[in-house]
């Protein structure tokens, strides 16, 4: 099942370069604030990809298939643009993975598979 995109991103590409260099700086110090001054940047850029689309994505997982059990697993790569996590429901396990190319949109997978049938979600 594929979902599309429900609404397309405005950003004002007018603003005073003041503003946008302010609201990185906010960004940053945020970031810092979250996980201290020494962290590496690839954690950085993944913490940022799970604040921002891959929040929504996994409230409408735990809206879908409630809460699990536990987090069995959860790793990023590809410098922190690639986040992957697997969920214990139980009965079975919901694997997710969330992709931030460096142009262009995010892609999100989550995948259920219960004995023999797989069921696939895509945004």
């Amino acid at each position: 099942m594929n979902i599309s995109q429900t609404s397309a991103v405005v950003r004002d590409k007018h603003s005073p370069e003041r503003v946008q260099q302010e609201a990185i700086q906010r960004d940053e110090d945020l970031v810092t604030e979250a996980l201290g001054g020494g962290a590496a940047e690839d954690l950085k850029t993944v913490y940022r990809l799970m604040l921002g689309l891959s929040s929504h994505d996994l409230s409408a997982m735990r809206e879908l298939l409630g809460m699990p059990r536990k987090v069995l697993f959860a790793a990023q790569r590809a410098k922190g643009h690639y986040l992957a996590a697997a969920f214990d429901y139980g009965s079975y396990v919901c694997v997710t993975e969330n992709l931030k190319p460096k142009s262009g949109p995010s892609d999100f997978i989550l995948d259920l598979q219960l004995f023999n049938e797989m069921t696939r979600l895509m945004r």
